[in-house]
């Protein structure tokens, strides 16, 4: 189940207790989407599934005042539709909601990437200027953020999301530099063998047997091949934890 849709009578005003009702069976049964409606009035959050258990509103829309021809009403409309649902444009919808979000944008200029590019931009215009990064995250909190934005649970959220997020590509980029074998100087069959087995070989000590094996078959059609076959320069797995010595 994707979506969870409260109904309530059309003539009865949406309230907390009726959102809660919902946040509720949402929580039972997994699911991330909650639609809570009289009809009139749609509302679409998003569950939030930590302790306590929340959901954040995605957005809200009156059919009774609503501008048929506003961009803004028509895009929301579209989330409900059939097709929408099909494509998943609630997703699309709320990513594009966060992108904007005052929380998050204040978290990404709080962060460690920012600030330093800050620094560096600041001394370029004063270089006797002395800043430190901290100096610089106060100023930046104290008297240009707005406090609402930059303390509090969004903020906090917010905060961690830019730090997964740089995590993540730190790791990406850590994962990027390690060496891959040249394809213009493909190594015996073994030896190619020896060098995919090494990606997943923890230490010299827990080497399998079969592996050194294939280590000194590698060597043996090192011996045999043509230099330019083994042209490339060797993974460090394959040379240390495959073939000590």
């Amino acid at each position: 189940m994707r979506y969870l849709v409260e109904v309530k009578a059309i003539g009865i005003k949406l309230n907390d207790s009726h959102l809660r009702q919902a946040i509720q069976y949402a929580a039972t049964h997994g699911v991330e989407w909650v639609i809570l409606t009289n009809g009139a009035s749609w509302q679409v959050h998003r569950m939030r599934f930590e302790q306590p258990v929340s959901a954040d509103l995605v957005f809200d829309l009156d059919l009774l005042s609503a501008t048929p021809r506003s961009k803004e009403v028509i895009e929301r409309l579209f989330v409900l539709t059939r097709e929408g649902v099909s494509k998943s444009a609630i997703q699309e919808f709320q990513q594009q909601k966060d992108a904007s979000s005052p929380f998050l944008i204040a978290a990404v200029l709080q962060s460690d990437s920012l600030i330093g590019v800050l620094r560096r931009e600041l001394r370029r215009i004063s270089p006797g200027a002395k800043l430190s990064e901290d100096e610089l995250r106060g100023v930046l909190i104290d008297e240009v953020l707005k406090r609402e934005v930059a303390f509090g649970d969004d903020a906090k959220v917010a905060a961690s999301r830019v730090r997964r997020a740089a995590n993540r590509a730190l790791h990406n980029r850590a994962k990027s530099s390690v060496p891959r074998p040249d394809p213009s100087h493909e190594p015996a069959p073994a030896a190619a063998a020896a060098w995919s087995a090494a990606e997943n070989v923890p230490s010299q000590d827990e080497t399998p047997t079969a592996l050194r094996s294939a280590c000194t078959v590698a060597e043996t059609d090192r011996d045999a091949a043509p230099q330019s076959a083994f042209a490339r320069p060797q993974h460090p797995a394959a040379s240390n934890a495959l073939c000590p010595g």
